[in-house]
């Protein structure tokens, strides 16, 4: 099952970086994939969400909706979060996001750009204001400065 998961999450992250979608995949890869979700008895919750994915983005790749292709992405990644499989939940919760990133490329530039720039997300807060001479320190999310006195403040 998890071989499944990571192939339909792999098949996901193909369609959505592929500048030609058109023939991206094999005409009989969707009905390879549904053979194999019937022969491996996915679970009922999972199994029909992986077979509007394999339809989606296999059948007619050209086609797919982004926005329908994330949504049964995030779907899949609750379902793996509730039982246990974190590390299956991220991968389709990237693959989400990554089927969007034509749709909304400004957006997913800013996030992979502000991603990038923390390294991680902050811990605690966002900074609202800085006084004058400040400088943030985004990956704490703190800032630092220094008053008048010479000493260090945080915020």
């Amino acid at each position: 099952m998890a071989l499944l998961l990571w192939q339909v999450a792999w098949e996901v992250v193909a369609w959505a970086r592929a500048d030609e979608r058109a023939g991206l995949f094999a005409p009989t890869a969707h009905w390879t994939r549904l053979n194999l979700l019937w022969n491996l008895h996915v679970p009922g919750v999972v199994a029909p969400l992986l077979r509007a994915l394999s339809e989606a983005v296999l059948m007619e790749p050209e086609a797919a909706d982004p926005g329908f292709v994330a949504l049964l992405c995030r779907e899949v990644s609750e379902w793996a979060k509730e039982v246990g499989a974190t590390e299956t939940a991220l991968w389709y919760a990237q693959a989400a996001e990554l089927a969007l990133m034509r749709a909304d490329a400004p957006a997913a530039f800013s996030t992979g750009w502000i991603s990038h720039r923390l390294g991680e997300a902050p811990s605690h807060g966002v900074v609202t204001a800085r006084p004058s001479g400040s400088c943030p320190d985004l990956a704490s999310g703190t800032a630092a400065s220094r008053n008048s006195w010479g000493s260090s403040e945080r915020y």
